[in-house]
């Protein structure tokens, strides 16, 4: 028994590591080893390979002996050994996730990859993938997100995407965000992802063809044309940053998220986003989810010469940078915690943006005052001059109800009276409407106190139609009734009022006519949709109530609108690109009215439009544009040359308009300069069956036709491929251009080949010797043309331009070939190290390139030489 007992002892005490049991002590050899640790083990899910942007998804992880676990890759931290994690990607493309864990034995990884898409659904959008161009539908187009209080016009948000994402991919708490500040949001397309120049410079050009979409269909959203602020992510901040800071008067702000990364800075000798900074730049806001010392391309130290440049203008108070919003308001899933994500520092911009907006001053080119019959008409005037391109047109309102908005009644009534006559007190106003008024007093006094500062103002006196419809039984009762009044009061008062200011012109305008033209058509059941005379619904009835005041897209106010922009402005109504809507021909009727009423209306002389107005024409079925600019001194007494510049590939007509300046060559010299817009940024270099010399035949037709121009002497310019299109019409339209200018073009052999002109060319050619994208070693063979076709002397006259800028890396020299057929002359300006610029907007600054170019064709017309 004892031994037994000593046994199980002795047993005991090895299985625990002793021997006090005899035998001795074992030695190590004799020792078995420790049992190796096992090896850990990980697995890794995701709910779904594939998740549309801003959607939660999950990943999973479970382990087998391990302790710790680090996750790496798109999502970051300390993990527990075994766990679920809800994940947000804001931005699309391909996220790979790693977690790597740890035990005695080992450490072990696994990973999975989640492609994240654009959005499918877009129910957060008000209006969806409209169109904005006509270049490619499918790229662009754009959503219209509105903001809660639409009482007014909405101020505008215009959203461009990051690189890879979709304009349908802007989170509900930014939309929210941006409502409940009052902003409407606008997500534009472009090329989603940009990778290279020339897609960048698509992008721009489409941000400017989105802009003026947005100014022009403004109205039609109840959108705010006048207060917008510009936005983009990340690449969507690139393709927007020239528009920024454009200096258009409607764009107030910009707010942007990652704005300008790292490969915005590649190459600043070609373009710098510091170079658009002038001191009239908007409130800028740049927000940044990385903070300074982040190893990522949106890092906020890139836009430190943004603000240094902000700061060399003074007017370092209009820039704030926001960074390291990724570590104050997004989690370790990767999803934000603030409630209104990128937009979180919105609301504090748009409050600066409010306090920095100038107070609209009292000077304004146009001034209606009247009553309910008459102002809401006047009202949308500023949106037909929009959608015109008059640029120009600045008009006040003033109104009041019933008999009180009469001329004699705003007269004596001592507020109406000083806003009205503040706004005389101008001298600016070039256009001075009322509504026709029960006295001649009520005439006479408003017309003598405006013509006292506005000598030149023209008046027109507008004839609403009879309120209490329903009290005349039909439209000939109703329409004699007016007719009479006209005849007996308002037309004799008019001719009255025509003696007393001979050198004055009044405008009688009869709108009324619009009434008393609906009506018999209605009668006749010939306005289909209109189911009464009287009603509620603007769009089913003539009048809204019993008073005839019809709502501002009313069938009856809009033809009354298109009477008034051909009558008072003399508006082309068939070729303005403008339908309110209805299922009828409003400016068919509204040309109709003119025509069977003409006695009354009289011819009238349009307004002369003046300054930059942008305008459009449909040439072979497409529609085409361009700027003109008129100078103010212009009249239709004095012919004026013609000057028209084209905008480089890539390029557009506003950067041709910007960058040139020849609008302020015109105004000083007395010359209509215009910048027609190439299709697709390009201008077509081919001889036969050209659609852009169409286009250039076509415009030349139409400004001679509204403008006093000097036929003789049509001039061309442009840089780059404008060079080359100018040297094309020198070839093919050598009967109507007098003289031609390239800067930075050519001709190369095939062109000079197919060269035929009918007459003598004179030619100034500005070229960099240094251009690296239109090569010098072109420029012998078209002097070598150009000579030999105007006969002109074969050794130049040369002469130096004082290097006046020694910084600028180029020098000038002037080479003149003389004495050729008519007086013709060939004259190229040689940059020495020059390269691909405009001289005197950048690049050379010993000379400018804009002066240069006019003070060499205004020499010539069709027959040579002026002498």
């Amino acid at each position: 028994m004892r031994n037994n007992r000593f046994l199980l002892i002795c047993s005991l005490l090895f299985l625990i590591g002793l021997s006090a049991c005899g035998g001795g002590s074992s030695s190590d050899s004799d020792s078995a080893p420790p049992p190796t640790p096992p090896t850990p083990t990980v697995t890794l899910s995701v709910s779904s390979e594939s998740v549309e942007v801003n959607t939660e998804f999950n990943l999973a992880w479970s382990t087998i002996n391990a302790d710790t676990c680090t996750a790496s890759g798109s999502w970051s931290g300390d993990k527990a050994s075994s766990g679920s994690e809800i994940i947000t990607e804001v931005q699309i493309g391909t996220k790979g996730y790693t977690i790597s864990c740890s035990g005695a034995g080992g450490q072990v990884s696994s990973s999975v990859e989640v492609e994240i898409t654009s959005l499918t659904n877009t129910d957060q959008w008000d209006h969806v993938h409209i169109p904005y161009g006509t270049d490619d539908p499918n790229r662009q187009w754009l959503n219209i997100h509105l903001a809660y209080d639409q009482s007014t016009p909405m101020p505008i948000y215009l959203l461009a995407h990051g690189n890879g994402g979709s304009a349908d991919g802007v989170s509900e708490n930014e939309l929210h965000a941006l409502a409940n500040e009052g902003y409407a949001t606008i997500s534009w397309e472009s090329i989603p992802t940009i990778s290279n120049s020339d897609e960048g410079a698509i992008g721009i050009a489409d941000a400017q063809v989105m802009f003026e979409w947005v100014i022009a269909n403004a109205d039609t959203y109840n959108l705010d044309p006048d207060h917008i602020v510009v936005g983009g992510r990340s690449r969507g901040s690139i393709i927007s940053w020239q528009l920024a800071h454009s200096n258009h008067p409607s764009i107030k702000g910009i707010y942007m998220y990652n704005a300008l990364p790292q490969s915005a800075w590649q190459d600043v000798g070609t373009w710098s986003p510091v170079d658009e900074i002038t001191i009239d730049s908007p409130v800028t806001y740049l927000v940044y989810g990385p903070d300074f010392d982040d190893d990522d391309g949106h890092n906020p130290v890139n836009v430190d010469p943004l603000l240094a440049r902000y700061d060399e203008l003074g007017i370092g108070d209009k820039i704030t940078r926001h960074v390291d919003m990724w570590g104050d308001f997004r989690g370790d899933n990767g999803g934000w915690t603030n409630d209104a994500h990128t937009m979180h520092y919105f609301a504090e911009f748009a409050a600066q943006v409010e306090e920095t907006i100038i107070p609209h001053t009292l000077s304004r080119n146009t001034l209606f005052m009247g009553h309910s019959f008459f102002a809401p008409i006047a009202r949308q005037i500023p949106v037909h001059m929009t959608q015109l391109g008059n640029g120009d047109h600045s008009q006040h309102v003033e109104s009041s109800p019933g008999e009180t908005g009469t001329p004699i009644a705003l007269w004596e009534d001592e507020g109406h009276r000083n806003t009205v006559q503040a706004i005389l007190d101008t001298g600016e106003v070039e256009l001075f409407g009322m509504t026709a008024s029960p006295t001649m007093q009520g005439y006479t006094l408003w017309i003598d106190y405006a013509l006292s500062t506005n000598p030149n103002t023209r008046i027109v006196i507008g004839t609403p139609w009879l309120d209490f419809p329903a009290n005349y039984s039909d439209a000939a009762i109703y329409e004699n009734t007016i007719i009479d009044g006209i005849d007996s009061k308002i037309q004799v008062d008019i001719d009255a009022l025509r003696l007393l200011y001979p050198n004055t012109e009044i405008i009688n305008l009869p709108y009324a006519f619009a009434a008393i033209q609906l009506r018999n058509m209605f009668e006749a059941e010939q306005l289909p949709g209109v189911t009464e005379l009287i009603g509620s619904n603007p769009e089913t009835s003539i009048f809204r109530d019993e008073k005839g005041h019809g709502h501002g897209n009313g069938l009856l106010l809009d033809l009354a609108e298109f009477i008034w922009l051909r009558h008072i402005y003399g508006i082309d109504l068939d070729s303005y690109e403008y339908s309110a809507g209805h299922d009828i021909n409003l400016k068919e009727i509204a040309k109709s009215i003119l025509d069977k009423y003409a006695y009354y209306f009289e011819p009238s002389t349009p307004i002369i439009q003046k300054g930059k107005i942008t305008k459009q024409i449909e040439v072979n079925g497409i529609t085409r544009e361009y700027i003109i600019y008129v100078p103010e001194n212009y009249t239709r007494n004095t012919s004026q040359p013609l000057l028209m510049s084209f905008h480089g590939l890539t390029g557009n007509m506003e950067l041709n308009y910007g960058n040139t300046k020849f609008n302020e060559q015109a105004e000083s010299n007395n010359f209509i300069a215009v910048h027609p817009n190439g299709l697709s940024n390009r201008w077509t270099l081919t001889a036969d069956n050209n659609a852009d010399v169409d286009f250039i035949q076509a415009l030349l037709d139409e400004v001679e036709k509204d403008f006093n121009i000097d036929s003789n002497r049509i001039y061309s310019t442009g840089m780059s491929m404008g060079g080359f299109f100018s040297f094309h019409l020198a070839c093919k339209l050598s009967d109507r251009i007098a003289a031609i200018a390239s800067v930075t073009g050519s001709m190369y052999q095939h062109a000079i080949n197919d060269c035929s002109p009918s007459k003598p060319m004179p030619i100034l050619q500005i070229h960099g010797t240094e251009d690296d994208i239109v090569d010098y070693s072109s420029i012998a063979g078209l002097l070598d043309f150009w000579t030999n076709h105007n006969n002109t002397e074969i050794t130049p006259v040369t002469s130096n331009i004082p290097d006046v800028d020694a910084e600028d890396g180029s020098t000038v020299e002037r080479l003149e070939y003389l004495n050729g057929d008519q007086g013709v002359e060939v004259h190229h300006l040689k940059i020495t190290g020059g390269g691909h610029d405009w001289a005197g907007f950048r690049g050379n600054m010993d000379i400018n390139a804009t002066e240069e170019v006019w003070n060499f064709v205004k020499d010539y017309d069709l027959d040579g030489k002026i002498e």
